[in-house]
């Protein structure tokens, strides 16, 4: 099941959403915390920021590394992607 889901989500971040212009306005999806809101209490950041806050990410280029980069997180190996800038 892992590795489906790894799959899908490799394909949705490198088709659709590390595509995106570095000033699009990105919402967190999950595990995020009062720490990530801005002064208006609002869950957003910049693209750009995302990417260079997960660089080892972007760097993935095969869904199987995608898989291995968390290990432990085979149940849901999306849990441990960063959105907080």
């Amino acid at each position: 099941m892992a590795e489906s889901w790894s799959q899908m989500l490799f394909k949705t971040m490198t088709a659709i959403l590390l595509i995106l212009d570095e000033d699009t306005l990105v919402l967190p999806c999950h595990d995020m915390d009062g720490r990530e809101a801005d002064d208006n209490l609002i869950f957003a950041a910049p693209m750009g920021k995302i990417k260079a806050h997960n660089a080892d990410i972007d760097a993935i280029d095969h869904p199987r590394q995608f898989l291995r980069l968390y290990p432990g997180q085979d149940a849901d190996p999306a849990r441990s992607i960063r959105s907080d800038p």
